[in-house]
């Protein structure tokens, strides 16, 4: 799978030859290759997604960013533009799709479970994340993603604006981490060994393996001015976070479970 360059330039969408270690995922070239997929992948891609998330948290507190809005809801343009950016235009729908499903299942089981959507909470609403998601990786090329209006099922109304919302994300975003390539490669962020508990868990290794290509790549491109640690283990929930403390990312194994049980419901 093949990344692309970010920064200011990336409007323009300018590939460069990078040689990155890479978990292989499958090209999706179809709608129905997208939905038609399978369980691992639809891990995999939940886990980049979240991951970037995170490092949207961590990049916030290290780099000291101002953050105008709800910090969650940068986190996740963050997240939606490292997915275009990296990956290719079926892989990025891809991604974009198995994480926006995650999305609509978690607004789901709440509506079966007939709670309220906790409205106090810091994140959005699974459903306005869902269509946020679609529309910032449609408008990061609209006419090579058509596939996205019908795979989201979003909104014309919604659609034709998405190309603005993107280049004003990747405004905001974009010279942040043209900042961050100053200097690159450096090795600053640090995936920490996997402990025993967590390799014994039944997603432990596969977490570890997705975040050691991950961080490979994200230090031959990306310098930040302390050091982040990333790291797997069992969290006692199913969840991914960034502690200010420790400033480190934890992906808690508990969460690819869910994941798990997740793609099994379809």
């Amino acid at each position: 799978m093949s990344r692309k360059y970010f920064g200011r330039q990336s409007v323009r969408k300018l590939k460069v030859a990078l040689s990155l270690l890479l978990v292989s995922l499958s090209a999706n070239a179809t709608a129905d290759s997208i939905i038609a997929n399978n369980t691992k992948q639809y891990i995999e891609d939940n886990l980049l997604a979240i991951f970037y998330h995170e490092l949207g948290h961590a990049l916030i507190d290290l780099q000291g960013l101002p953050v105008f809005g709800q910090e969650e809801d940068a986190a996740d343009v963050l997240s939606a533009l490292l997915i275009d950016q990296f990956y290719s235009n079926d892989d990025a729908v891809g991604i974009a799709y198995n994480a926006g499903q995650s999305f609509l299942l978690d607004a789901e089981e709440l509506a079966q479970q007939k709670q309220d959507f906790p409205y106090w909470d810091t994140h959005g609403h699974d459903l306005q994340r869902y269509y946020n998601m679609a529309c910032l990786v449609y408008g990061g090329a609209p006419d090579e993603r058509e596939e996205v209006i019908e795979l989201f099922d979003l909104p014309e109304e919604r659609a034709e604006g998405c190309e603005e919302e993107y280049l004003l994300a990747i405004e905001s975003w974009g010279p942040i981490l043209d900042d961050l390539e100053d200097g690159a490669p450096a090795q600053t962020i640090q995936l920490k060994e996997l402990g025993t508990e967590a390799k014994d868990a039944e997603h432990g290794l596969l977490i570890y393996q997705l975040l050691e290509s991950e961080v490979a790549a994200l230090n031959t491109q990306f310098q930040l001015s302390q050091t982040l640690e990333v790291k797997v283990g069992l969290c006692g929930e199913a969840n991914a976070f960034y502690d200010l403390e420790e400033k480190s990312v934890t992906m808690c194994t508990e969460y690819a479970d869910l994941l798990q049980d997740q793609h099994s419901s379809f």
